[in-house]
């Protein structure tokens, strides 16, 4: 496993590309092409269409994961988690107070599963949550 950004240090690190170079880091298109020569784009762009409804969740967390959800035909709850997720990372950088028992919060600062914070386990925590959402709706 690797200790990859949380989505907080992703989101600040996107926010210093900018200031930086003009460029954020979520306009990076990656391509792979495979030795057959098939080519794999990823990255937050890969589906135009969700990164203008789901910037947030198609960057910090997985543009095919929304895509999933999407298509499962669960917009209303991207929809609110967008919107929870905007509004903590506008009052994050303002240095105002969130509710830590928020479980978004705790996702995008990494602290959504309790062990030492690794990148694969803090999103498997928060997809379980989603799902929970999903059987909610």
């Amino acid at each position: 496993m690797s200790r990859d950004w949380t989505p907080h240090e992703l989101h600040i690190a996107d926010t210093y590309s900018f200031k930086e170079t003009g460029r954020y880091l979520h306009d990076n298109i990656i391509v792979y092409r495979a030795n057959d020569g098939k080519e794999i784009v990823v990255g937050a762009k890969k589906y135009p269409e969700l990164f203008e409804k789901y910037p947030n969740l198609t960057f910090l967390w997985s543009s095919d994961n929304t895509k999933e959800i999407y298509d499962k035909g669960y917009s209303s709850i991207l929809d609110k988690v967008e919107d929870s997720l905007s509004l903590i990372i506008s009052e994050v950088d303002k240095g105002i107070p969130y509710n830590t028992d928020d479980v978004i919060y705790k996702w995008y600062l990494g602290k959504l599963d309790p062990n030492f914070y690794y990148c694969e386990e803090n999103n498997k925590a928060f997809e379980e949550y989603l799902k929970l959402l999903m059987q909610t709706a």
